[in-house]
């Protein structure tokens, strides 16, 4: 098992790209610094936007995809950094417990329940804890992920659209892809490659 600090992060080096698509070209980086050619990825939190990317760019690389605490790009309310509790928390320059609870836990009480299990154990390593992460690492983070949650997003276009939710229009070359309010509809991991 490989854990990676990404650019700008724990103890890499360099500067916090404020894109996703660029924080997966840095993990193609490593990977290949280090020839490794076929892999299984796990993606936690923003990490998983990073998995989604990586896999639709180099798919004949990822073996096995697991996904966890992460939302499809243009997914339900991966936008909500822009306004209310959640972007208030986010911009905190400090975090804090209640913080943490807010932005990775949802509202339910058992979520919140899991969340103080969580902080719980977080708090008892002492030793070889993470580099904490600076305020232009949060900030390129936050622009990544409502980046992600936006829909305007540029795809190559391709023939092979899923029948069950395809579009009612057929793109011929690269095109806008449209998402109606909840429900992104192109789906590009039936394309043969993207811009």
């Amino acid at each position: 098992m490989i854990l990676v600090d990404l650019a700008g992060v724990g103890g890499s080096t360099g500067t916090t790209p404020n894109s996703v698509e660029e924080m997966a070209y840095n993990a193609f980086a490593f990977l290949d610094a280090i020839e490794l050619d076929r892999y299984d990825l796990l993606g936690f939190s923003i990490g998983g936007l990073i998995a989604q990317e990586m896999a639709l760019f180099r798919p004949w690389q990822v073996r096995r995809l697991v996904l966890a605490g992460t939302a499809p790009r243009g997914g339900r309310n991966i936008h909500l950094y822009t306004a209310g509790a959640i972007r208030d928390t986010a911009f905190r320059d400090a975090p804090t417990p209640e913080g943490l609870l807010t932005l990775f836990f949802e509202e339910s009480a058992s979520s919140q329940a899991k969340g103080v299990e969580f902080l719980k154990r977080l708090g008892l390593r002492t030793a070889e804890r993470g580099t904490p992460s600076t305020l232009a690492v949060r900030d390129a983070q936050l622009i990544s992920i409502s980046a992600w949650g936006g829909c305007a997003t540029t795809v190559v276009a391709c023939s092979a659209w899923p029948t069950s939710s395809s579009p009612s229009w057929s793109p011929t070359e690269t095109t806008t892809r449209w998402c109606p309010p909840r429900t992104p509809t192109c789906w590009p991991s039936t394309c043969p490659s993207r811009s």
